[in-house]
């Protein structure tokens, strides 16, 4: 009995010594990896050595250079191995033209991001103010001299992303913009020049202001074209119905067999379905 008993301790004595022997060669390894590791970050020897000489910007073509340099710099250690990239990132992507962003860093001295832009597609009117925005409603920039290629008509009615559900809205609404926008593309005749404005407040009943008869024209939420084509058939009627009444305040098209012409005096002039509506 006591022969077992000194044999299976003499066992344990054996796998602890052996344990112990691989702790001690394990921190052996590392305790040098770990003390180089924190030499080269927080040495002055590090600090000089690994200092971020070069930060290179990749992808930027409606972003302000200098503003989003400044950006990343502001957020940067002195040593290139103490930066944290998805910090970095998230510092970039935090900037209104950046969509994404990487970050890599490369030995010794060089920190290297690249940028994916949102694109404009419209100018939007927005508490008043004019701004650049994207197809999901961000806005990304004030309207200015060097977005005059975007000549598409404006969009009105999305909201402040101060307030309740803005992002969400916004998007829907967008898209119902969007719809309009693609729609109209399909005319044989570049009818976009005809719009002054595209009012997606409701999405379910958005409306176009034509540059040349500033009153809304209600079209839903399909048959856009189709249904502006309806009004500009039945523009004899609407100059008629101006005269009598002295002006109209809005158009709706978005019945089957009517046009509703709405006056000022709250009186409705109904037309009824006729060949041109067919």
């Amino acid at each position: 009995m006591n022969n077992k008993k000194g044999s299976g301790f003499r066992g344990f004595m054996k796998f602890a010594v052996l344990y112990l022997g691989r702790l001690l060669t394990v921190a052996f390894i590392l305790f040098p990896i770990g003390y180089t590791l924190e030499y080269v970050q927080n040495s002055p020897y590090g600090q000089e050595r690994f200092s971020i000489r070069h930060l290179e910007i990749n992808g930027i073509q409606n972003a302000e250079r200098a503003e989003l340099e400044a950006s990343v710099r502001r957020s940067l250690p002195a040593n290139l191995l103490q930066v944290n990239p998805g910090q970095i990132r998230e510092v970039v992507e935090s900037e209104p033209w950046v969509k994404s962003a990487s970050v890599r860093r490369l030995l010794p001295d060089r920190l290297v991001v690249t940028i994916q832009e949102r694109q404009p597609v419209a100018v939007a009117t927005i508490d008043g103010e004019f701004y650049i925005v994207d197809a999901m409603g961000s806005v990304l920039d004030r309207y200015g001299a060097r977005h005059k290629a975007l000549d598409g008509p404006i969009v009105k009615g999305l909201i402040n992303v101060a307030r309740e559900n803005a992002r969400e809205d916004n998007q829907e609404r967008m898209r119902a913009y969007l719809a309009v926008i693609a729609d109209f593309r399909t005319a044989a005749e570049d009818l976009l020049t005809h719009i002054s404005e595209i009012d997606v407040q409701n999405s379910r009943k958005v409306a176009l202001i034509p540059t040349d008869e500033p009153i809304p024209v209600f079209v839903g939420d399909r048959a856009f074209l189709h249904r502006y084509q309806i009004f500009k058939n039945s523009h004899s009627v609407y100059e008629e119905l101006k005269r009598q009444y002295g002006t109209i305040e809005y158009v709706d098209v978005t019945f089957e067999d009517k046009i509703i012409f709405h006056t000022p005096q709250e009186q409705q002039a109904l037309m009824r379905s006729e060949a041109q509506f067919r």
